[in-house]
Protein backbone atom coordinates (compact mmCIF):
# COMPACT_ATOMS: atom_id res chain seq x y z
CA UNK A 1 0.00 0.00 0.00
CA UNK A 2 1.59 3.38 -1.19
CA UNK A 3 2.69 5.72 1.99
CA UNK A 4 3.28 9.44 2.12
CA UNK A 5 -0.08 10.18 0.75
CA UNK A 6 1.44 8.95 -3.18
CA UNK A 7 -1.40 6.97 -5.05
CA UNK A 8 -1.24 3.56 -6.07
CA UNK A 9 -2.47 0.09 -5.74
CA UNK A 10 -1.56 -2.55 -3.18
CA UNK A 11 0.19 -5.25 -4.41
CA UNK A 12 -2.26 -8.13 -5.85
CA UNK A 13 -1.95 -11.85 -4.48
CA UNK A 14 0.27 -14.02 -6.63
CA UNK A 15 2.44 -11.39 -6.58
CA UNK A 16 5.55 -9.28 -5.10
CA UNK A 17 6.46 -5.50 -5.16
CA UNK A 18 9.92 -5.07 -4.37
CA UNK A 19 10.06 -1.08 -3.27
CA UNK A 20 10.32 1.22 -6.34
CA UNK A 21 7.91 -1.20 -8.45
CA UNK A 22 6.21 -0.07 -11.25
CA UNK A 23 4.47 -3.24 -11.61
CA UNK A 24 4.12 -6.52 -9.74
CA UNK A 25 6.16 -9.55 -10.01
CA UNK A 26 4.98 -12.90 -10.12
CA UNK A 27 5.45 -15.44 -7.57
CA UNK A 28 7.77 -17.88 -9.44
CA UNK A 29 6.39 -21.57 -10.46
CA UNK A 30 6.93 -24.08 -7.47
CA UNK A 31 5.45 -20.98 -5.18
CA UNK A 32 2.35 -19.35 -4.48
CA UNK A 33 0.91 -16.52 -2.55
CA UNK A 34 -2.75 -15.43 -1.36
CA UNK A 35 -1.74 -12.32 0.59
CA UNK A 36 -1.98 -8.48 -0.85
CA UNK A 37 0.77 -6.74 0.01
CA UNK A 38 3.85 -8.93 -0.58
CA UNK A 39 7.03 -6.37 -0.51
CA UNK A 40 9.36 -9.72 -1.42
CA UNK A 41 9.48 -12.63 -3.52
CA UNK A 42 10.45 -14.13 0.06
CA UNK A 43 6.20 -13.58 0.62
CA UNK A 44 5.79 -16.05 -1.78
CA UNK A 45 5.18 -19.30 -0.28
CA UNK A 46 6.61 -22.86 -1.57
CA UNK A 47 3.91 -25.07 -2.89
CA UNK A 48 2.27 -26.69 0.33
CA UNK A 49 4.00 -30.76 0.26
CA UNK A 50 1.50 -32.81 -1.55
CA UNK A 51 0.49 -30.30 -3.96
CA UNK A 52 1.80 -28.66 -7.39
CA UNK A 53 2.30 -25.52 -8.41
CA UNK A 54 2.48 -25.22 -12.05
CA UNK A 55 2.22 -22.01 -12.92
CA UNK A 56 3.80 -18.10 -12.23
CA UNK A 57 1.39 -16.19 -10.52
CA UNK A 58 -0.54 -18.22 -8.57
CA UNK A 59 -2.93 -17.66 -5.17
CA UNK A 60 -3.13 -21.01 -4.46
CA UNK A 61 -1.60 -24.58 -5.09
CA UNK A 62 -2.68 -26.09 -8.90
CA UNK A 63 -3.79 -29.12 -7.52
CA UNK A 64 -2.93 -32.62 -5.90
CA UNK A 65 -0.21 -34.62 -6.74
CA UNK A 66 -0.67 -37.49 -8.72
CA UNK A 67 -1.27 -40.80 -7.18
CA UNK A 68 2.68 -42.69 -8.19
CA UNK A 69 4.01 -39.52 -7.36
CA UNK A 70 4.92 -37.62 -4.18
CA UNK A 71 5.12 -33.72 -4.46
CA UNK A 72 7.31 -33.08 -1.13
CA UNK A 73 6.95 -29.33 -1.28
CA UNK A 74 7.46 -26.87 -3.96
CA UNK A 75 6.52 -28.80 -7.00
CA UNK A 76 5.87 -27.46 -10.06
CA UNK A 77 4.49 -31.02 -11.67
CA UNK A 78 1.77 -33.71 -10.60
CA UNK A 79 4.07 -36.61 -11.57
CA UNK A 80 8.22 -34.98 -10.66
CA UNK A 81 9.77 -36.94 -13.96
CA UNK A 82 12.66 -37.76 -11.23
CA UNK A 83 13.64 -37.98 -7.46
CA UNK A 84 14.31 -34.26 -6.49
CA UNK A 85 13.67 -32.63 -3.31
CA UNK A 86 10.68 -30.91 -4.56
CA UNK A 87 9.33 -35.08 -5.65
CA UNK A 88 9.29 -37.40 -7.81
CA UNK A 89 8.13 -41.00 -8.99
CA UNK A 90 7.57 -43.39 -6.14
CA UNK A 91 10.54 -45.90 -5.86
CA UNK A 92 10.28 -49.78 -6.13
CA UNK A 93 9.18 -51.11 -2.55
CA UNK A 94 7.48 -47.70 -1.92
CA UNK A 95 3.85 -46.44 -3.01
CA UNK A 96 2.00 -43.18 -3.20
CA UNK A 97 -1.53 -42.06 -3.24
CA UNK A 98 -2.95 -39.04 -4.90
CA UNK A 99 -1.33 -36.02 -2.60
CA UNK A 100 0.97 -38.01 -1.43
CA UNK A 101 4.08 -35.92 0.38
CA UNK A 102 6.38 -39.02 0.75
CA UNK A 103 6.72 -42.32 -1.03
CA UNK A 104 5.23 -44.75 1.99
CA UNK A 105 7.07 -48.20 2.63
CA UNK A 106 5.83 -51.74 1.71
CA UNK A 107 4.72 -53.35 4.49
CA UNK A 108 6.40 -56.71 5.48
CA UNK A 109 4.91 -59.00 3.82
CA UNK A 110 4.05 -56.84 0.27
CA UNK A 111 5.81 -56.02 -2.62
CA UNK A 112 6.11 -52.97 -5.17
CA UNK A 113 8.06 -53.96 -8.02
CA UNK A 114 8.60 -50.91 -10.05
CA UNK A 115 9.04 -47.07 -10.12
CA UNK A 116 5.51 -45.31 -9.47
CA UNK A 117 4.05 -47.69 -7.84
CA UNK A 118 0.17 -46.99 -6.55
CA UNK A 119 0.00 -50.27 -4.60
CA UNK A 120 1.97 -53.46 -3.05
CA UNK A 121 1.18 -56.57 -4.05
CA UNK A 122 0.68 -59.63 -1.75
CA UNK A 123 4.24 -61.96 -1.31
CA UNK A 124 3.50 -64.89 -2.83
CA UNK A 125 3.46 -68.44 -1.04
CA UNK A 126 7.08 -69.69 -0.64
CA UNK A 127 8.51 -66.61 -0.38
CA UNK A 128 9.04 -63.51 2.00
CA UNK A 129 9.01 -59.93 1.70
CA UNK A 130 10.62 -57.63 4.42
CA UNK A 131 9.41 -53.94 4.59
CA UNK A 132 9.96 -51.73 1.90
CA UNK A 133 10.22 -54.63 -0.62
CA UNK A 134 10.88 -54.25 -4.30
CA UNK A 135 10.68 -58.13 -5.18
CA UNK A 136 9.96 -61.37 -3.11
CA UNK A 137 12.65 -63.45 -1.93
CA UNK A 138 12.87 -67.37 -1.67
CA UNK A 139 12.61 -68.83 1.77
CA UNK A 140 15.42 -70.09 3.25
CA UNK A 141 14.92 -74.03 4.12
CA UNK A 142 13.55 -73.98 7.38
CA UNK A 143 12.99 -70.54 7.33
CA UNK A 144 10.46 -69.32 9.63
CA UNK A 145 7.90 -66.61 9.21
CA UNK A 146 7.42 -67.20 5.55
CA UNK A 147 4.26 -68.06 3.47
CA UNK A 148 3.97 -71.72 2.58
Amino acid sequence: TPRDGAVGSSCPPGSYCPQGSASPLPCPAGQYSSSTGNTGIHDCLLCDAGYFCNGTGLVSPTGLCEAGFYCSGGSISPRPPRPTASGGPCPPGHVCGVGSSRAQPCPAGTYSPSWSGTRCLQCPGGFYCPSASSNYTDCPPGGSGCAH
